[in-house]
């Protein structure tokens, strides 16, 4: 019988899409402990052009050529040495961060989350990391309770959906910021819209927001931490908008008939991970768990812990990445301080 074929999207290079290329690759065997799908579905998400653009924090470390794949729905086609609780066309999911763009690949057991039959592959893949991210930030991170006003920012996209739909299961009152064009969606998701190309959402609740998600991180955070209530909750758990800008910029570096930056992009001293901070932006207080040897990369096979700013005040900040750093209202005395 023909052994079945494995193909693969891995990035050549990083930089633009012209840099990814489908390649046959080895078929994998499962070692001890794992199990061999065949994928069914994996996800491709504004997470894989980050890792692409190599801006992602949590594969900073790794070198073309790789796999792609954040998350993964597939069959089981085989079992290695002591595997049980599963069997051989079971469906399973899990989150791999990378590797997954692929016709097979191996898991381990022991990380699988079962998929009920009747649920579309596809639709299964959709649920792994936005959902988790969004069913975390909710009930990990914030501990939401049922009657708290809360923003979201981003409200039309993957993450910003599921917050809208979980937080209105969880019985909070919901305003989310996205463009006029995506008003209906949001009311329909149950919350109230914000246009924030023609409102300001500082403005829209006078007492402020008891919890406010950001996965945008425009300005340094200042103006979410400006629509809070007193003693509220700011969830930073993304910052396309210094993405973007990083992005923008290091294509015109690239450019031969452009000047050299007034000031390279800064680099965390502990793990290396860029620090693409607007001069503006850029925060000058670290927390004291910033501290050198503190900094470490959080495990591939688990979304990134949330940590809690320690600093006191009038609001608090969590984030879900642990290389980032916050201005505060009010620094603790002994805080170190980093330009």
């Amino acid at each position: 019988m023909r052994e079945p074929r494995n193909r693969v999207v891995q990035v050549r290079r990083f930089g633009g899409p012209d840099g990814l290329e489908v390649v046959d690759a080895p078929l994998p065997t499962a070692s001890r402990g794992e199990v061999r799908v065949r994928v069914l579905a994996s996800g491709v998400e504004y997470t894989d052009v980050v890792i692409r653009r190599h801006l992602y924090p949590q594969t900073m470390l790794r070198r073309p050529p790789f796999v792609l794949g954040y998350d993964v729905v597939g069959e089981i086609d085989q079992l290695g040495d002591g595997v049980r609780g599963f069997q051989l066309g079971d469906r399973v999911a899990d989150m791999t961060v990378l590797g997954s763009n692929a016709a097979y690949r191996t898991l381990r057991a022991d990380r699988l989350t079962r998929v009920p039959a009747g649920v579309d592959a596809a639709e299964a893949a959709t649920l792994i990391l936005s959902w988790t991210t969004a069913y975390q930030l909710l009930h990990r991170a914030a501990r939401v309770q049922r009657g708290q006003r809360v923003l979201v920012h981003g409200a039309a996209g993957a993450v910003g959906q599921a917050l809208l739909v979980l937080g209105r299961l969880a019985g909070l009152e919901l305003w989310g910021t996205a463009r006029g064009a995506h008003a209906a969606l949001i009311r329909e998701l149950g919350a109230t819209p914000i246009d924030y190309q023609r409102e300001d959402f500082t403005r829209v609740l006078p007492g402020g927001f008891d919890v406010v998600f950001d996965g945008i991180g425009e300005d340094g955070y200042r103006r979410s931490f400006a629509a809070l209530k007193r003693g509220g909750l700011l969830c930073a758990y993304g910052y396309t908008a210094t993405r973007r800008a990083c992005s923008s910029r290091a294509a015109a570096c690239a450019s031969p008939a452009a000047p050299a930056p007034a000031r390279l992009p800064c680099r965390c001293p502990q793990d290396g991970t860029p620090r693409h901070w607007p001069r503006r932006a850029r925060p000058r207080a670290a927390a004291p768990w910033a501290r050198p040897g503190a900094c470490r990369p959080p495990r591939v096979s688990t979304p990134p812990r949330p940590r809690i700013s320690p600093w006191p005040g009038p609001r608090r900040a969590i984030s879900t990445n642990r290389s980032r750093f916050f201005r505060a209202p009010r620094p603790m005395p002994g805080t170190r301080i980093w330009k």
